[in-house]
């Protein structure tokens, strides 16, 4: 017995792999117009917030794993676009080449699912308006945020007059007037509260919040998720309890053993009678996770 399923992901799978079940010896197949056959619908926002960083954390099932599990053939990027049931055929084409496919079958199961409904009001043709269904709509939309919404940034600073301070804020300085951003500046003075404090005032009227360390940043993101809305967030030291948050955060990681170590050979120089100098050393820019920490 040959079974076709029209449509992959949520309905189409499940409905293949029971016919499977049943009956061992049936020729399963599934023709789908996208690429992906199970995928996490439910985690497409936090993609495009950046809670999940790449487009295979949503992938649930390849083809390729979903085929040796249950025995059904997938054939992705085929577009079902007409149905003979006299003679239990259906034409089809390949998306990529228009290439024009016929499959016959005794019985069919179609799941095609939906699209999104858009409803006709002003605006909704306009640049930035988006539909999400698939992690393909999601990777559009998120690239469009990318490439549009960061303008403003929110710069929590430590303590006033410091020189860390200084040498940090003049890097965001130099940083938001060669990429044409406008930053606010705030007093944190290292403190978790006082970040926090700030971020439920000033967060959401900014685009991104960038923390002078990574316990600011830490009450930065508490305040965010209070408030209930998603701001990318940045901290500065790389230290591990950034992980604890709950959330995956940004931050400026230092090898601070290379760090003491250069400090050491500089406060040595000055011991032998040498003037001061400016030392900088190497950093890189990290996510920080859960995962990442216990494992």
């Amino acid at each position: 017995m040959k079974v076709l399923v029209i449509g992959g992901v949520a309905a189409g799978t499940k409905a293949a792999a029971k016919c499977m079940r049943e009956d061992r010896g049936a020729e399963v197949l599934i023709v789908t117009k996208g690429e992906d056959i199970s995928y996490a619908g439910c985690g497409l926002p936090y993609y495009v917030g950046g809670l999940i960083e790449s487009r295979e954390e949503l992938i649930v099932n390849t083809p390729q794993k979903y085929e040796g599990l249950t025995g059904v053939k997938v054939h992705t990027g085929v577009e079902a676009e007409h149905i003979d049931f006299a003679g239990k055929k259906v034409q089809a084409k390949r998306v990529s080449t228009g290439e024009v496919l016929e499959y016959g079958y005794d019985k069919l199961i179609i799941a095609t699912g939906a699209s999104p409904v858009v409803p006709p009001i002003p605006g909704a043709g306009l640049p930035g308006v988006f539909q999400m269904r698939t992690p393909d709509d999601a990777i559009e939309l998120r690239k469009y945020i990318q490439e549009n919404n960061c303008k403003k940034v929110l710069y929590i600073t430590g303590k006033r007059n410091g020189y860390v301070t200084d040498e940090r804020l003049l890097g965001m300085e130099e940083l938001s007037k060669e990429m044409g951003l406008t930053m606010l500046i705030c007093e944190g003075n290292f403190s978790e509260l006082l970040s926090r404090n700030i971020t439920l005032k000033y967060g959401q009227d900014n685009d991104v919040v960038v923390c002078a360390s990574d316990l600011m940043a830490i009450g930065a993101m508490k305040a965010l998720t209070e408030m209930d809305i998603f701001r990318p967030v940045c901290g500065f030291d790389g230290i591990i309890l950034m992980g604890y948050v709950g959330k995956q955060m940004n931050t400026v990681r230092q090898n601070f053993a290379e760090i003491s170590a250069a400090a050491m050979e500089e406060l040595q120089r000055l011991m032998n009678g040498g003037k001061g100098r400016r030392v900088e050393t190497a950093y890189s820019l990290a996510r920080m996770k859960y995962m990442d920490i216990i494992c």
